[in-house]
């Protein structure tokens, strides 16, 4: 009978170890930036992560959900779709990839559409650089980062993306936007 490796063991009682590592480089950078020592348990209540989980995501024991992903993202001031695929979550490339692959029926119209704004989300520069506070962007990280069908997902984050980049005012400041109410209707 052989003995498991080194690495297989490991693996079996870290099994996260990568994303412990992603987070403990946020740790190290958050530490030079705020010159101060990181505080788990501090840092959990302001992120509403119990610290005994947040130790676990930091060892390597186990890994945050998707809506812990993004809260770490937020709290980090990292991507979400970066923190999602350090976690091992699929981020926009890895929900493209599963569209695609998907053997279920769908309508060939929709599923072009959908995978046509996934691909422009994921290459338009424009949208890349929004600050996570943008509403918009706001609402299609949190849709990225919620659990459920992976297709009802993508369909539901590339109407957010369709919506923004339809809006004429996307780059209006919000107290300088015109609403429904405010635009006279000409007939």
């Amino acid at each position: 009978m052989t003995r498991p490796s080194t690495t297989s063991r490991l693996t079996e009682i870290f099994p996260y170890a990568a994303f412990a590592a992603y987070l403990n480089e946020l740790i190290r950078i958050w530490e030079e930036q705020h010159e101060a020592k990181f505080n788990q348990s501090n840092a959990g209540k302001k992120m509403n992560i119990q610290s005994s989980s947040f130790s676990k995501f930091s060892k390597g024991r186990n890994r945050p959900t998707e809506e812990q992903c993004l809260i770490l993202a937020s709290f980090f001031k990292r991507p979400v779709e970066e923190v999602l695929r350090a976690a091992g979550y699929p981020d926009l490339a890895g929900l493209r990839m599963l569209i695609e692959e998907d053997p279920t029926p769908r309508d060939v119209e929709v599923k072009k559409r959908v995978l046509d704004i996934l691909h422009m989300a994921e290459t338009a520069q424009l949208w890349q650089d929004l600050s996570p506070s943008n509403p918009y962007k706001d609402h299609a990280n949190r849709i990225l980062a919620s659990d459920g069908d992976a297709y009802q997902k993508a369909v539901d984050y590339t109407d957010i993306v369709y919506f923004w980049y339809q809006s004429r005012e996307r780059d209006t400041p919000r107290g300088q936007r015109k609403t429904d109410d405010m635009i006279p209707i000409t007939s």
